[in-house]
């Protein structure tokens, strides 16, 4: 029997490689999806001939309280792994996210200055959420293991193959995740 938190546990949500050929596309989902959320582009990407790569971040395609064992470390050293292996099949890659993924991948393309581009699909460089804003988030983690969305209208499309909820662990991870990011915009630059 499917979970009940998936919303879409049919949908391919693993870690994926497509050969191709030597130019490396890696796409990295959002806070908690899965490759779902990327496979249509990387199909077609595919079909164009790239060889396209989508790793699953730790503690996704799982119940929320998963994601709250995990910190945006352990994030991005399996996005950094996944780019590491593409990088030793392909001559030149490109990095591209959606929301968290696309922070991760500016993170990683300001830490490896020889990725050739960057796809950066509606980064979560800000949180739009009401405890955050009060300030609360960091006091509920502790107690709150997952909050559920409030309303169908809220769920966006990323909900594709993940949670009905939100891992308030996680979010504070997110948040820390942003810290980090934003100071490092100026020094993701396209190689000459």
């Amino acid at each position: 029997m499917a979970d009940p938190l998936l919303q879409n546990p049919h949908l391919e949500g693993a870690p994926f490689l497509f050969e191709g050929g030597p130019d490396g596309v890696l796409l990295v989902h959002g806070f908690t999806a899965t490759t779902a959320e990327v496979r249509p582009l990387a199909h077609h990407l595919h079909g164009l001939g790239y060889t396209v790569s989508g790793p699953l971040l730790p503690g996704h395609f799982d119940r929320p309280e998963a994601i709250n064992r995990y910190r945006w470390q352990d994030w991005i050293a399996a996005v950094t792994d996944a780019y590491r292996d593409l990088s030793a099949r392909c001559d030149r890659v490109v990095v591209g996210g959606e929301s968290t993924g696309a922070l991760l991948t500016l993170l990683l393309a300001a830490r490896q200055p020889e990725i050739k581009a960057v796809l950066s699909f509606a980064p979560a460089l800000t949180l739009y959420h009401a405890a955050q804003r009060r300030g609360e988030a960091p006091l509920l983690a502790p107690f709150v293991t997952a909050v559920r969305r409030l309303a169908a209208s809220r769920a966006n499309w990323r909900a594709l193959a993940g949670l009905h909820g939100q891992s308030a662990k996680g979010v504070i991870e997110l948040l820390r995740l942003q810290s980090v990011v934003r100071p490092l915009l100026p020094e993701i630059v396209s190689p000459s």
